[in-house]
C-alpha cells in the first residue's frame, strides 16, 4: 500500500475557531498563527509543495493574509454571482495581484 502525502496544506476552517468560545480571540488567532509556522517548515523541509488559507468568512482570510503570504486562498460561501460584496471583491484583485490566487 503506498503511503498518502499532502501536497497543499492549510489551516482548516480558522473563521469557525476564531469563533469559538474555547479561548479570548488573540490567543485563538496566535494558535493559527504557531500552526502556519509548522506549515512553513514543512514547506521548507520540501514535504509540502504549498501552503493556503480557506474559509467561509472572508475577512478572517483577508486578516490571516496580513500575517503571512499564502501561495493559494479559497473563499467558500462567501461570494455568489448574485452577492459579491466591493470589499470582497478588491481583496481578491489583491490577492491575485500577490499571487495567491
Amino acid at each position: 500500500m503506498q503511503s498518502y502525502q499532502a501536497n497543499s496544506v492549510s489551516v482548516h476552517d480558522p473563521d469557525e475557531y476564531l469563533a469559538s468560545d474555547a479561548k479570548g480571540d488573540s490567543q485563538r488567532y496566535q494558535d493559527i498563527m504557531n500552526a502556519y509556522v509548522a506549515l512553513k517548515e514543512l514547506k521548507a523541509a520540501g514535504k509540502v509543495n504549498s501552503i493556503g488559507v480557506g474559509a467561509k468568512n472572508w475577512q478572517v482570510i483577508a486578516r490571516i493574509c496580513q500575517d503571512i503570504q499564502p501561495d493559494w486562498i479559497m473563499i467558500a460561501n462567501s461570494m455568489t454571482v448574485h452577492s459579491h460584496p466591493k470589499d470582497l471583491l478588491g481583496f481578491i484583485k489583491r490577492m491575485k495581484f500577490q499571487g495567491s490566487m
